[in-house]
């Protein structure tokens, strides 16, 4: 992963921590105030690497192509599904970071050209 590629992506993995740190300074204090708090300071940082992995997985076995035809094609859809792919990259963070070290280290562009 570059740093360029880490910077461009940090920002939608910060906003969550972002909103758990005012929940946690503007309201009392719970346990499950406290646990959200921690979990996303942990994903928070790992989001790019997450995305990162999600989608050299997808392109070992597709193409570049299919993510912009059909189904996946420019439209207003695709912003909901895309807030989906997010979400789910937050929530999963830490485990497909950990799953990242057991996958080849080429970034999406570096596979098409396999």
């Amino acid at each position: 992963m570059t740093t360029k590629y880490y910077l461009r992506n940090i920002f939608w993995g910060l906003i969550p921590v972002a909103i758990m740190i005012y929940d946690w300074m503007t309201k009392q204090h719970t346990d499950k105030q406290l646990f959200m708090l921690v979990f996303s300071l942990i994903s928070g940082p790992l989001f790019p690497l997450s995305k990162l992995t999600i989608e050299t997985i997808a392109l070992k076995f597709t193409k570049k192509e299919f993510w912009h035809k059909g189904f996946f094609k420019e439209d207003i859809g695709k912003n909901g599904l895309r807030a989906i792919f997010w979400l789910f990259c937050f929530v999963f963070a830490i485990p497909i970071s950990i799953m990242s070290l057991f996958i080849s280290k080429k970034g999406p562009d570096e596979i098409l050209a396999d």
